[in-house]
């Protein structure tokens, strides 16, 4: 099977508005944070339609965000974070779309931008933005905060991403420098990786693990994804402008049979390469 990309720009089922955060769970099925339709769209691992749900905050079914990322639990369920006008959040749904709870900010004019889950801690991790920083909390699946580190310069052009691997390691991405920063579940600091040079600042589309521990990093409007070893040492080009029609290399997941799904913010598509 070879490499193919589906999606476009609209607002029917199977098109996109804002095709940023993805997730893919044990069964192959695609979750698609879709920013400006305010939904999540899911796809089979071919690139079909299977449902959509709107990210609503509240029991009230007209109380939405724009999510941002997405990431899934041991238990298959979802957490999108996003941001309305009034505030961010950090909600948990079932896979079909109920809304099971919301989390609400430090401060009510904050944001969120990236959301990972630890599986073998059962805790979120979020990137939660002040004024003028990011810094990355990890919460109980409750709220309670067990800790918060990792303050970096934030602004709206440069989104904190996050991830988590099998050793409860901790990603977060800094877009301003072009570097991931890897911090140990307690939060102190290991070291850092990426591409300082790249040619956009604030270019860190996302970040993942895959099984083997391996990092995925997008590079936004570099259009490129890079793997990493485990210590952050560059392996090789996964994907890149000139073999594809994308121009954005955003969101970016793993499936559980070696799949590599990323999508693109500029073209509102998803690519599917069956391997990489």
């Amino acid at each position: 099977m070879k490499p193919f990309e589906f999606g476009g720009e609209g607002g029917e089922p199977g098109e996109f508005l804002g095709a940023i955060g993805v997730v893919v769970s044990p069964s192959n099925e695609i979750f698609v944070a879709e920013e400006f339709n305010r939904r999540v769209q899911v796809f089979s691992m071919e690139g079909t339609y299977l449902r959509h749900f709107v990210t609503v905050v509240s029991a009230d079914e007209l109380d939405t965000m724009e999510p941002d990322s997405i990431a899934i639990d041991a238990d298959c369920h979802l957490w999108v974070v996003g941001n309305n006008k009034l505030s961010g959040y950090v909600v948990q749904y079932t896979k079909i779309g109920h809304r099971m709870r919301t989390l609400y900010p430090s401060f009510p004019n904050n944001t969120f931008n990236g959301v990972a889950v630890s599986l073998h801690r059962n805790h979120v991790i979020v990137a939660e933005n002040w004024k003028d920083y990011s810094e990355v909390k990890v919460l109980l699946f409750n709220g309670t905060v067990v800790r918060k580190f990792g303050k970096l310069k934030f602004n709206r052009y440069t989104p904190t991403r996050v991830a988590t691997d099998s050793d409860g390691n901790i990603l977060a991405a800094d877009s301003l420098r072009g570097i991931v920063n890897v911090y140990n579940e307690t939060g102190q600091h290991r070291f850092s990786f990426g591409d300082p040079g790249m040619h956009w600042i604030g270019s860190i589309g996302g970040v993942c693990v895959d099984s083997s521990g391996q990092f995925i990093l997008s590079y936004g409007d570099d259009a490129r994804v890079e793997l990493y070893t485990d210590r952050g040492v560059h392996v090789r080009q996964l994907v890149n402008v000139n073999a594809t029609n994308l121009t954005s290399t955003d969101g970016v997941a793993v499936g559980p049979d070696g799949q590599l799904v990323v999508t693109s913010l500029s073209e509102d598509m998803v690519l599917v390469l069956p391997h990489y």
